[in-house]
């Protein structure tokens, strides 16, 4: 019997487009392990975190109205998980487990106005034959609620796929941020993705946002 405790997995989500169209007869891509995803992302936060002040890092909680702004720019550290729309059709906790595939990326963004910026990423769940899998840049909409540390936000954007194939895709998504103050922030998000020329897949994001 398979365990049924909270692995890694369980907490990235959820598994990319690794099946190409019938028609593309492609050796599928290998898993990485979850250890390594864990490592790289705690060893990047690592390294990006003293780069912020000790000021930053104290800023008071009565300044939640400051936290989200115009004009600010944003370094994300994320993991990924992915599944397929297959799976995604016949959900269940067994083959949820071992259906997703995980990955770890990097995203920059610019907010023009405290509600509208742009965003771009980069991010691997495969390093074997390309380190970046798929870049992609979206529009975002950002909704602070109020003096609220958080921030509900929605985006739409496409990008291309460079491993295991080679194709173009659009994304349509929305997810929720907390700022702990000026300069730090966790996310969450969820998104579909369509391709073109291979399984559509859902994929989420949990990370960690370094506020300039």
């Amino acid at each position: 019997m398979r365990s049924v405790g909270i692995t890694v997995r369980d907490l990235f989500g959820l598994h990319p487009m690794v099946e190409p169209s019938p028609e593309r007869n492609l050796t599928p891509m290998k898993k990485i392990k979850p250890n390594q995803i864990l490592i790289g992302v705690t060893l990047l936060m690592l390294a990006a975190t003293p780069a912020f002040s000790a000021d930053q890092m104290t800023t008071s909680v009565s300044d939640h109205g400051e936290k989200y702004r115009a004009m600010e720019t944003s370094l994300d550290i994320f993991g990924t998980g992915s599944i397929n729309q297959e799976t995604i059709n016949h959900l269940n906790g067994i083959r949820y487990r071992e259906d997703v595939e995980q990955g770890a990326g990097l995203g920059v963004n610019h907010f023009f106005t405290r509600n509208f910026g742009l965003g771009a990423e980069a991010y691997a769940e495969d390093t074997e034959r390309h380190f970046i899998d798929k870049a992609s840049i979206s529009l975002i909409a950002r909704f602070p609620l109020g003096e609220n540390p958080l921030a509900p936000y929605a985006y739409i954007g496409g990008g291309r796929q460079f491993d295991p194939i080679e194709l173009s895709f659009a994304q349509v998504g929305a997810g929720l941020e907390f700022r702990f103050n000026r300069g730090v922030g966790v996310f969450t998000d969820g998104r579909y993705v369509l391709t073109d020329g291979a399984k559509d897949h859902g994929l989420v994001r949990v990370g960690l946002r370094l506020v300039f």
